[in-house]
């Protein structure tokens, strides 16, 4: 499942207190690490959505899960069956609110034929969007594979091929490290301003985006 919230109301003193209170001393830790306000509300409310999917589920432990955060959103993606059911299954996910599009970044890091169909896309807001919809894509493989950024970018390529009418995006080119099947799920946010992936080596998405409010 993937839980996404606006973690907006975490900017107010009192409820971003109550919200740290609640955190294992490790994210305490991590939270006192940062200075600006936006970034310590983004890291106590991601945590927060996890620690509502320990308690609606039971889990005893933490399940599978992956995070990532991009202001205001929070996002939390996770196996909700025992871990002994899906052994050895990768996991990550990413969110970004889209703003200006870097295709300095997309032309460097990018695969060409990637690089290519942002470029081709019509006009300004579609290769904005375009350009957002690989990041979180290739973001969310890269979290998948547990290396992050420690694997190269174009080491790897997405193609995004039509598909009955509507476009999906397929891994057709594997880092050699991992030779392995990847599936993507993309979901659509509330506003336009934010693109969300999920990337996975088991096919089992839910179905759709679950808003949870803090």
């Amino acid at each position: 499942m993937t839980w996404i919230g606006d973690i907006r109301p975490l900017l107010e003193k009192a409820f971003y207190e109550h919200c740290y209170r609640m955190l294992p001393a490790m994210r305490r830790d991590k939270a006192d690490r940062l200075s600006r306000m936006e970034d310590k509300a983004l890291s106590a409310g991601v945590w927060t959505l996890l620690e509502r999917a320990r308690e609606e589920f039971g889990f005893r432990g933490y399940p599978l899960y992956n995070l990532s955060h991009s202001f205001p959103y929070a996002l939390c993606s996770f196996v909700t069956e025992d871990a002994d059911v899906h052994g050895g299954v990768q996991l990550g996910c990413d969110v970004e609110t889209v703003k200006t599009p870097r295709v300095s970044v997309a032309s460097r890091y990018f695969r060409p034929e990637e690089y290519r169909y942002i470029l081709e896309q019509p006009d300004e807001e579609r290769q904005k969007q375009a350009f957002f919809r690989y990041w979180v894509l290739k973001e969310s493989f890269l979290k998948a594979t547990g290396r992050g950024m420690g694997l190269s970018m174009d080491s790897f390529e997405i193609t995004i091929a039509e598909e009955g009418g509507s476009t999906a995006p397929v891994l057709t080119r594997n880092p050699p490290e991992y030779p392995g099947t990847y599936y993507f799920q993309e979901y659509q946010a509330a506003t336009p301003d934010a693109r969300v992936a999920v990337c996975s080596t088991c096919p089992d998405f839910a179905p759709g985006l679950r808003y949870v409010e803090f």
